[in-house]
């Protein structure tokens, strides 16, 4: 039921092993037989961790749930997983895309140290103007400076669209 990854002394788990581990209904993995251990036969599958994420021991590997449903129903163990609601919990199939890291970071939350309401945003007191930016693969952009919060708002969601970013991107739960 294990291959052999590309780390030394590591192995991948397959489509084959978490479907015959585990039945999967509204998003969620259940243990189908579960010898050992304190988990049982119908019972939902790991625990949530201190980043909000549903993680799953299997075979002495822990792994985080989304992604285990997502090789479920695809048959590969994905770079990254979206959620596209940004909701942790909501593991539903149709929540999750296979998308890059960078890709990942385009719908990401707003920040809870996030002071202007508005992801890229920001105050800066000494010239007192709101200055609008974000970051795109790797680069820090400078879309510019305004003196009213409102240009700084419009000016990062119309730069945020034109690079690609997800719709929800600094949006809150």
């Amino acid at each position: 039921m294990r291959t052999p990854s590309k780390r030394k002394g590591a192995y991948t788990i397959t489509q084959d092993l978490v479907k015959e581990l585990f039945t999967y209904k509204d998003g969620k993995l259940y243990w189908k037989d579960h010898s050992g251990g304190r988990s049982k036969k119908g019972k939902e599958a790991g625990c949530v961790n201190g980043l909000g994420y549903r993680q799953i021991a299997v075979n002495k590997k822990t792994c985080l749930a989304h992604r285990l449903i997502w090789l479920y129903f695809n048959g590969k163990y994905p770079e990254s997983i979206d959620h596209i609601n940004q909701d942790r919990e909501d593991n539903r199939i149709e929540n999750l895309r296979d998308v890059s890291a960078a890709t990942n970071n385009r719908n990401m939350r707003i920040s809870s140290r996030n002071t202007s309401g508005y992801t890229g945003v920001t105050w800066v007191a000494s010239r007192k103007n709101w200055q609008a930016s974000t970051q795109y693969d790797g680069a820090n952009i400078q879309i510019g400076r305004f003196k009213e919060k409102e240009n700084a708002v419009m000016a990062i969601m119309s730069a945020r669209e034109q690079l690609g970013f997800h719709e929800n991107h600094g949006s809150s739960l």
